[in-house]
């Protein structure tokens, strides 16, 4: 049998640090962001709330390195179907319980406004060609925001374990 690599340090959460960006860049952002994210999730049967939590966890405000250098508001990475434009970084992921650190590709995309289409593709498309594996998160099966939340989870959107409490709070938070 093969021999089992070095054991993963384990790493801090990923945290950023917006002590140096006013509340007035990212009120900007979100002020420019919501209303096109706002648009795409009704007109995709989308929580609008949702869709925001998960930008403003995965970018930062609008300030992350992903967000800043690939307009990537999601942390979506780019896969084998990916055709277009890629950007490499290392990330935190966590894997049997421990936060490790990882080289990924992620998409990278020539507007924000085009990292919020592809998201909706993301969350509205087929897994395999099979079942919709985010289904569960759309508005007309989930009960409410906190019901898609964590049917993202569910769904392995991302590794975090306290994926779907951060969301919810966050939209709890921020109203």
């Amino acid at each position: 049998p093969p021999t089992p690599g070095p054991t993963p340090t384990p790493l801090p959460a990923p945290t950023f640090d917006l002590s140096k960006v006013s509340e007035k860049v990212k009120l900007d952002w979100f002020n420019a962001t919501y209303p096109e994210a706002q648009r795409l999730a009704k007109a995709n049967d989308l929580f609008p709330s949702i869709m925001m939590s998960q930008a403003l966890a995965e970018s930062a405000w609008g300030q992350s390195e992903l967000a800043t250098k690939a307009n990537n508001l999601f942390g979506i990475k780019a896969d084998a179907t990916w055709k277009g434009a890629i950007y490499t970084k290392v990330t935190n992921e966590v894997v049997n319980g421990q936060t490790i650190q990882v080289t990924a590709n992620f998409r990278k995309y020539s507007s924000q406004a085009e990292s919020l289409r592809d998201y909706v593709t993301k969350i509205k498309t087929t897994k395999n060609g099979s079942a919709y594996r985010y289904q569960a998160a759309w508005r007309s099966n989930a009960k409410n925001y906190q019901n898609a939340a964590q049917a993202l989870q569910a769904g392995g959107y991302a590794t975090d374990p306290n994926y779907a409490t951060n969301l919810i709070n966050r939209i709890a938070n921020y109203r």
